[in-house]
C-alpha cells in the first residue's frame, strides 16, 4: 500500500512538473506575444509622427514657411493654440502637427468634432459617467476630457458648440478638473487644447453667440490658415505629393502631368481649398492614362479658370476641326501671355519663330491693344 501510495505520489509529481513546463512555455510564448505587440505599437507611433511631423505641410510660400516656424516654436509648450481658416485650408493637418511635435507625442491625441457632438448627450460624452447614472448607463465610461488626460484634445470646429456646452467646457479647462456624471470624486487633467474653427470668433462672442472666457482659454495664440489661392506658389507641390500619395495607394507607378495642367490649376481659385485639389488630383490619376492632360480636368475647373480659356462644343466638331480651333485658341492664349513677343512665345512652344509665323497667317490671328501693355 505504501509502495502504491508512492508511485501515485510520482505519478502527481510528473504531472505537475509537466503542467509547470507547460505554463512556463505559455508564460514564454505571451511574453513573445507581448513584445512584438510593444514592437508594433512603437511602429506605429513612429509611422504617425513622421505622417504628421512638420514636414507633412506642403508648401514654400512665406505664409506656410511661417506656420511651420510657428509650430516649431509653440509645439514644445503646453500654450493652447486657436487655428482659423476656411474649410480645407488644412486645420486638421496642422493641429496633429502640433501634437506629434510636441513632448506629449507619446500621450493621448483625442479628436473631437464639435459639430457632430449630441446636445443632450454632452455632458456624457465630456465628463463620462458612472454606472448606474442615469438610464442606461450600465457600465462606467470615462469622458472625452480624462481620456485626453496627459495629452492633446482636439477640438475640431469649436465654433459649432452651443453657449451651455461651451459654459461647461470652460469651466473644466480653467479649474482643471471634473466630475464624472453620477460620482461625487473630482478628477485632476493635464490637457492641451488645440482648436480649430472657420469662423471669426470675436464676431461671435460681439453677438452674444461664443463665450469670451472660452475663447482665451483656446486662443492663447492664434494661427491662420490662408486659402488656396492666396499661396498658387504652393500648388505645384501639393499636386506632386498627392499624386505620389494615390500612387501609392493604389500600388501603382506615379503618372506625370502636362505643364498646362498646372497652369490651369494655377487660375483657379480653389474655393474648397487644399481638400478639393486633393479630390481632383486622385480623380485625375483614376481617369487619366500615364500622362494628365487637360482635358482629363473637371470640366467646371476649366470653365472657370483663366488658364483655360477654350470654351466650344466640341460634341458637334470634327477631329480636324476641333484640333484646329484649340491650336488657335492655344496660340492667342500663348501670345497674350507673352505680350505678342514672338521669341518668347516660340521658346515657350519649343518651335522656331519662322514656324510660329507661319501658325499666326496660317489661323490670321491680329495682335489686340490690350497684349502689347504687357
Amino acid at each position: 500500500e505504501l509502495q502504491k501510495k508512492v508511485e501515485e505520489l510520482e505519478g502527481k509529481i510528473r504531472t505537475l512538473s509537466f503542467e509547470k513546463r507547460q505554463k512556463k512555455h505559455q508564460i514564454q510564448l505571451l511574453e513573445r506575444d507581448r513584445e512584438s505587440l510593444l514592437k508594433k505599437i512603437q511602429e506605429l507611433q513612429e509611422n504617425l509622427e513622421r505622417r504628421h511631423s512638420i514636414t507633412s505641410i506642403i508648401g514654400k510660400s512665406k505664409a506656410i514657411e511661417e506656420i511651420r516656424s510657428l509650430i516649431e516654436k509653440l509645439a514644445p509648450t503646453d500654450i493652447p493654440i486657436l487655428i482659423t481658416g476656411n474649410s480645407g485650408t488644412g486645420k486638421e493637418l496642422v493641429a496633429k502637427a502640433i501634437h506629434y511635435t510636441s513632448h506629449r507625442r507619446n500621450k493621448p491625441l483625442i479628436v473631437e468634432n464639435c459639430a457632430t457632438l449630441n446636445e443632450e448627450l454632452f455632458e456624457s460624452e465630456l465628463f463620462g459617467y458612472q454606472k448606474g447614472a442615469f438610464t442606461g448607463a450600465s457600465f462606467d465610461k470615462k469622458g472625452i476630457l480624462e481620456r485626453a488626460s496627459g495629452g492633446t484634445l482636439f477640438l475640431d470646429e469649436v465654433g459649432e458648440l452651443n453657449l451651455k456646452a461651451q459654459a461647461k467646457l470652460a469651466r473644466a479647462l480653467e479649474e482643471g478638473k471634473i466630475r464624472p456624471l453620477g460620482s461625487t470624486k473630482w478628477i485632476p487633467i493635464d490637457i492641451r487644447p488645440v482648436a480649430t474653427t472657420r469662423y471669426n470668433l470675436r464676431e461671435r462672442i460681439a453677438r452674444g453667440a461664443f463665450r469670451q472666457d472660452l475663447y482665451y482659454l483656446l486662443a492663447t495664440v492664434c494661427l491662420h490658415l490662408p486659402d488656396l489661392k492666396d499661396r498658387k506658389e504652393d500648388i505645384p507641390l501639393l499636386v506632386d505629393h498627392f499624386l505620389s500619395q494615390t500612387a501609392k495607394e493604389v500600388n501603382l507607378p506615379k503618372k506625370t502631368i502636362h505643364p498646362l495642367v498646372l497652369e490651369i490649376f494655377s487660375e483657379y481659385d480653389w474655393p474648397g481649398n487644399v481638400r478639393e485639389l486633393e479630390n481632383e488630383v486622385k480623380r485625375l490619376y483614376i481617369f487619366s492614362d500615364e500622362v494628365i492632360l487637360p482635358e482629363h480636368i473637371s470640366p467646371h475647373i476649366r470653365r472657370q479658370s483663366k488658364g483655360y480659356p477654350f470654351s466650344f462644343p466640341t460634341e458637334t466638331l470634327r477631329w480636324k476641326e476641333a484640333k484646329q480651333l484649340f491650336e488657335r485658341h492655344f496660340l492667342e492664349w500663348q501670345l497674350q501671355k507673352h505680350g505678342y513677343n514672338i521669341s518668347q512665345t516660340a521658346k515657350t512652344l519649343g518651335i522656331t519663330r519662322q514656324h510660329l509665323h507661319r501658325l499666326i497667317g496660317l489661323y490670321k490671328i491680329e495682335p489686340k491693344e490690350e497684349w502689347l501693355k504687357k
